[in-house]
């Protein structure tokens, strides 16, 4: 997708927006607890330290968990069989 035009053009990207405007005007303007996206976090292991960051933690060995690119297309997949528009794709350092 180059720009918002084209984005725009997709039939689905088009309809699950539209259903999402709705459910905002249906309730004066509020998002209320209607999920719009997940966030896939695939990959733990990263050796900067940074203080703000869940994943510079000792504590077990979740540094060597890593979700395989299968398990994230799948999830995505579902995601978007429920209607959701908002995919955040995290993890710790990919070149390690």
């Amino acid at each position: 997708v180059k720009n918002d035009a084209q984005f725009m053009e997709k039939p689905q990207v088009v309809r699950k927006l539209a259903d999402f405007y709705r459910h905002i005007k249906k309730n004066n303007g509020q998002i209320g607890t209607k999920q719009r996206g997940i966030e896939l976090n695939f990959n733990n292991a990263c050796n900067f330290k940074c203080q703000h960051c869940f994943t510079d933690s000792n504590i077990g060995s979740h540094a060597k968990e890593e979700m395989s690119i299968e398990k994230v297309a799948d999830l995505a997949d579902q995601a978007h069989e429920l209607g959701m528009f908002e995919f955040d794709l995290q993890g710790g350092e990919l070149t390690l």
